[in-house]
């Protein structure tokens, strides 16, 4: 080989060592960027998965404290009630006529359904609270979660 081959292969190899590297440097920015890529996707989808979870424990427990609220008003309602048969097994009883106890039993009659409705309004009302409360929390959590992926 003559000095000018000699310099012409030595150009050839390092042209082909300096593309070489141009490669492996390229290759391993994209290798790197995509691997930050998905590890900011994973972190983002495990925050969704965790803002979920908040969501559905705070729907729950309002769901539970709803729950507890109508128990509360049910036991309220079957003391009064009961207090309120009491009172009224004692005035039937103390009634001096025929006539007088069919207007008592007729009254109380009344009564107990009007006792009945109100003390039925009253959880009707606490589960349409909590069933608004828990459509308000699911809903805030859809609308940030539609923002989160547009």
């Amino acid at each position: 080989m003559t000095k000018s081959n000699t310099k012409t292969a030595e150009a050839i190899a390092d042209n082909m060592q300096d593309s070489l590297e141009t490669s492996i440097e390229s290759g391993s920015k994209m290798f790197k960027d995509t691997m930050d890529q998905n590890v900011k996707f994973w972190g983002d989808m495990q925050a969704l998965g965790q803002k979920n979870m908040d969501a559905w424990m705070k729907a729950s427990t309002i769901m539970m404290q709803g729950g507890q609220k109508i128990v509360a008003q049910a036991s309220e309602s079957a003391r009064t009630s009961f207090e309120g048969n009491m009172k009224a097994a004692k005035s039937l009883a103390s009634a001096k006529s025929a006539q007088e106890a069919m207007e008592l039993q007729s009254q109380l009659m009344q009564d107990m359904a009007s006792t009945f409705m109100a003390e039925a309004k009253k959880i009707g009302d606490v589960q349409t609270k909590v069933a608004q409360e828990v459509f308000e929390t699911v809903s805030e959590r859809m609308a940030d979660g539609m923002k989160s992926v547009a």
